[in-house]
Order: C-alpha cells, then structure tokens, then sequence
C-alpha cells in the first residue's frame, strides 16, 4: 500500500508516493559519452535515462521518408530523451520505430511557423533543434540535475536560428520497497528569438507537444485523465501500463500536467496501436511565441511498479500542483 511522505529536496518539501524511503539509496551518477554527446544517469548501478544532446544516428536499415512534396523526414535529431528505463533497468521507450521520427519522451510541434513559412520539428523536416550548451550537470543522494540549452534552426540551408530552448531535468530517488517508485521532472522554456515564431499541433489531427512513445509491450492500458470542470483543482495526466520486457512487474508510466502550463489542462490524444499519447497542446491550432518573451511548459513523469489507483493518482498531482 503506497502512503503519502514529505521528502526535502533542495529545501524543499514535497509529498510522493511510496511505501518508506531506503536509508541506503544509492547515489545518482552521471556517464557522459562526449563523443556522442549522450548522458545516461545511472542509480547506483542501474540505468535511470539517457538524455541525447547530441545526434542520434539512423539505425541500419531504417530509412528516411517523404512528404507528398517530396521533402524528406524522420532523419538523425537531438534533444530527447531515450532510453527511458523502469525500475528493474527494462526499456520503456522506443526510438526509431515503424514512424521513424518517433522518439522516446520528447517535446516537438508539427508546426513550426516562422513568418509565412512553417516547418515541421515533430517530423524532422527543414527545422531542428541544435545543441548550444549543457549549463548544468549535478548528482548526488537527493537530486540529479542536467540543465541543456538548444536552438532551433529553421531552414535546409540558411538554418536560422528561431527559439532558445531551456530544458531543466530533474531526477529524484527511487522510493519504496514493495511498490517502488520514480519522480523526475521536465521543465522546458521556449523564447522567440525573432518575430512571426508560432507552434501548432498537426492540422486535423492536433498532435504534438510532450510526446511519449512506448517500447512493444503486453497487456497495454493507456488511461488519460482530464478533470470535471467542476473540480477544483482540477487535475489532468495519463497513465501507460503494460508487462515491459524484462521487467518483474506490471509497471506505468504517468505523465503529470502541470496547471501553469499554457492552454492548461490539454486534452490528451492517444495512439494505443503504435504505443503512444501525449497531451496535445495546443491541439489543431497555433500558439504564438511573441520575440523575447518565455514561454514554459513543466511535466511530470512518475513511474511506478503495478497500477496506481486513482486516488492515488489524485495525490500524485496534488503534490505536483502544489511545488
């Protein structure tokens, strides 16, 4: 049975679900692979995520694709992250699958507008997101830390630079023994660097903003969740269970909303037969990013062994809510 705790991070106190903090937790580590620029964040010796900074390649035999217009799609891309593992060190995402720009746990948009010309990060195509600079890297016992910087250029050939993204990553101890658990935190800021920058969702279909993509696995039950406008506060999350290969458990991936999230709370779209949802803001619409002025948008992720029950959801995002 999962309880609620308060545990000080940073200086701060935070409820989390769990069953009782281990006095032995073993201490975040960070391995870089400068040549790639990827940085995988171990716990102890297990693996937690890898964020790719850098490029990641097309695997053999996978192929870029084309648009009616014949411009090209799905090729090498950064800034996502990918593996993502659950808490016995199975892989929970997928990379590079049958919609080759399919990524892990990432944040794009199909429409990427700049003055009367749009371009598609979501797909890879004629903008991308470039890596500038990993402001910060920190582990330790309570808290691992990467902060990164990326820009995003716009253009085949003038490749000009539109939007500075912010991303700040924060990953908290597993917690629990029975049922155990593990937090972290996405928060991106999106600044215009120019005018006419907006985002959009794919027009008719609106997705697009923080996107899970799942690795094949059995019993699959993804349960969006969207709060009566009635309630207050009003909650919104989505919930991805299923029997991951090499796991020991039923395990699920929750995707918290924040409530200061722009356009908050975003309905969810959900893909089940390619493993894949997302709350999908700003749906079929654009959303502009005024030259100078932040815009961000913070997620959660929890991930936890067997199947949260919806209270205990509710209190999850309570706790999120609150911070």
């Amino acid at each position: 049975m999962r309880t609620m705790i308060y545990v000080a991070l940073v200086g701060m106190a935070f409820p989390i679900m769990c069953d009782r903090v281990p006095a032995d937790e073993p201490a975040f580590r960070w391995n870089v692979d400068t040549d790639h620029q990827y940085y995988t964040l171990m716990e102890g010796d297990l693996p937690v995520l890898r964020y790719n900074f850098g490029n990641v390649s097309m695997p053999a035999g996978v192929k870029l694709k084309h648009f009616p217009d014949g411009r090209p799609y799905g090729g090498e891309r950064s800034n996502y992250l990918h593996p993502v593992y659950g808490l016995n060190g199975e892989v929970m995402t997928d990379d590079y699958p049958e919609h080759p720009h399919h990524r892990g746990l990432w944040l794009s948009w199909p429409v990427v507008r700049w003055k009367d010309r749009v371009a598609d990060l979501w797909a890879v195509c004629d903008v991308w997101a470039r890596p500038e600079k990993i402001e910060a890297l920190e582990a330790g016992p309570k808290m691992a830390l990467l902060k990164a910087a990326n820009v995003w250029k716009f253009g085949v050939e003038e490749q000009h630079p539109i939007v500075r993204e912010a991303m700040t990553l924060r990953v908290y101890p597993t917690t629990g023994s029975d049922e155990r658990g593990r937090i972290f935190d996405i928060d991106v800021t999106l600044t215009a660097l120019g005018d006419g920058v907006a985002i959009g969702g794919r027009p008719k279909g609106g997705y697009g903003g923080m996107t899970y993509r799942a690795l094949p696995a059995e019993n699959q039950e993804i349960a969006p969740f969207v709060a009566d406008e009635s309630a207050d506060p009003r909650g919104a999350w989505c919930r991805y269970s299923a029997d991951f290969p090499g796991s020991k458990t039923r395990t699920s991936l929750v995707l918290l909303q924040h409530s200061s999230n722009p356009g908050y709370p975003t309905a969810h779209n959900v893909y089940a037969n390619i493993n894949c949802f997302m709350p999908a803001f700003p749906g079929d619409a654009e959303y502009p990013l005024p030259k100078g002025k932040p815009v961000t948008l913070k997620h959660r992720v929890w991930i936890v062994e067997g199947v949260p029950s919806q209270e205990e959801l509710r209190e999850a995002w309570a706790a999120y809510h609150v911070e």
